[in-house]
């Protein structure tokens, strides 16, 4: 999703590090789902970096 995200907003992965002030690696980590550690304020900075707002939710399993 960050990846899409940042490719929506036109950037580069460099572009996008710069912007939130973060290594090339670092960011690279997060657009990597498997290397992905980010927590919610950093996903938050992100988002905001990218021109976006963080929304997220949870949906509950419906009853049997």
């Amino acid at each position: 999703m960050i990846r899409r995200e940042r490719k929506r907003a036109g950037l580069t992965m460099q572009q996008a590090a710069d912007r939130l002030g973060v290594s090339f690696l670092a960011y690279q980590r997060w657009e990597d789902l498997e290397r992905c550690n980010a927590t919610i304020s950093t996903l938050d900075r992100i988002a905001e970096a990218l021109g976006r707002q963080l929304q997220f939710g949870f949906t509950l399993p419906e009853a049997s």
